[in-house]
């Protein structure tokens, strides 16, 4: 036999057979990506459904926070007994921003408003008053109560033709001081309009009443 023919024939021969074995690993890779990227797909199919399961069924979607209500329900008997009833602090949508990147958190946004427009205080101030001093909101609501109350009582001594005026209105506390406090610049005279005012147009009528000087 030539041995060139049979080198030549061995050689394409194991070509061959090399030609079919890398077809087959060929094959065997592309079953095993394939069975991969299946079970890929599954496993992603699988926690994509449960994650739409939990959320379907999560037993806390959707519940209000208690505390969050309480003082919610607050606010409104508070604005329900003033005589000037709408609000007279509102956050903005960038002051809340703010206080939440500063660290406050829901509850001081909410108390705040509460005892801001419950005593008519600067909400903000409430919140800066708060964290620097480290108190509770009890605390301060407790303070505030007991300072306020002072404050009526001193003023209610010097304007005491007032006083059966103001305890027959439905008025908060604050807002018997606010009269008072125009009282004291526009004279006794001057408190059926200051009620007018005020009813209408709340504090910010008062200011306006007081900027335009004494009416004794």
């Amino acid at each position: 036999m030539n041995i060139k023919l049979f080198i030549w024939k061995k050689a394409f021969l194991g070509t061959i057979m090399l030609s079919f074995l890398a077809l087959g690993l060929v094959g065997l890779a592309w079953a095993q990506d394939r069975e991969d990227l299946d079970l890929n797909i599954t496993n992603r199919t699988d926690r994509h459904l449960e994650k739409k399961t939990i959320e379907v069924s999560d037993p806390t979607a959707g519940l209000k926070d208690p505390l969050i209500e309480a003082i919610k329900a607050k606010s409104e008997a508070n604005r329900k007994n003033r005589l000037h009833q709408a609000d007279q602090y509102n956050y903005t949508k960038s002051d809340i921003e703010e206080l939440l990147e500063a660290g406050a958190s829901l509850e001081d946004i909410y108390r705040s408003d509460q005892l801001g427009n419950e005593w008519l205080i600067n909400p903000k101030k409430l919140v800066e008053e708060k964290r620097a001093n480290n108190q509770s909101w009890e605390h301060i609501a407790s303070d505030l109560q007991m300072k306020k109350e002072e404050e009526l009582s001193g003023l209610l001594k010097r304007h005491a033709k007032a006083q059966n005026t103001l305890k027959n209105k439905k008025m908060s506390t604050a807002e018997k001081i606010e009269i008072l406090l125009t009282l004291e610049q526009q004279g006794d005279a001057s408190l059926d309009s200051a009620m007018k005012v005020y009813e209408s147009r709340g504090k910010r009528g008062l200011d306006s009443m007081k900027s335009q000087g004494v009416t004794r």
